[in-house]
């Protein structure tokens, strides 16, 4: 799965379950966002709005969710997530970051007007680097929960289609 939110208090134990990919309870949102902002989202973001996106489930649960919303300090994805236990580091790569509408694909950063609109402080949303960058080395409690060794290099990574993608090298040499 792809750009599913994990929502993190201060110290960053998740709030809530995540919502999946294809839940679609955030239909009134989708349309809130397209009254406000028309085209502009299609314009900057790169994508439609529909329930599949970040946006549109993150202002349900800010109206639905407000004690949640209240004790958000950090959105990360669900990958990022799990390496942030195994090496921290609040960073994710560009293909999460669009799968938010949140982030602007050309410019290479999040889009404060929507941000704003949402109520999200930009402290929340993780850096976005690319996603075979060492960002992190695993830490010690990380090692310990599996195994692997200490200031072992860890990546951003990606999500599933690029990875099937750059593994078998039907896309050419995955990037450096």
């Amino acid at each position: 799965m792809t750009h599913n939110t994990v929502l993190l208090d201060a110290a960053d134990r998740p709030l809530c379950p995540t919502i999946l990919l294809f839940d679609n309870r955030s239909t009134a949102e989708v349309q809130a966002i397209l009254a406000r902002w028309g085209d502009a989202v299609r314009e900057q973001a790169l994508n439609d709005v529909t329930t599949v996106w970040t946006w549109p489930q993150l202002q349900w649960i800010r109206d639905n969710r407000p004690e949640v919303w209240r004790a958000t300090r950090r959105i990360l994805f669900q990958k990022d997530y799990v390496r942030h236990r195994l090496a921290p580091s609040p960073v994710t790569d560009t293909i999460d970051a669009e799968g938010t509408l949140l982030f602007d694909p050309e410019a290479e950063r999040w889009i404060e007007p929507f941000c704003q609109d949402l109520g999200i402080d930009p402290s929340w949303l993780p850096a976005v680097v690319p996603a075979f960058e060492t960002v992190a080395s695993v830490g010690r409690q990380g090692a310990a929960d599996t195994g692997l060794r200490p200031g072992t290099p860890v990546i951003a990574g990606t999500t599933t289609p690029w990875r099937r993608c750059w593994a078998p090298g039907r896309c050419g040499p995955a990037p450096p």
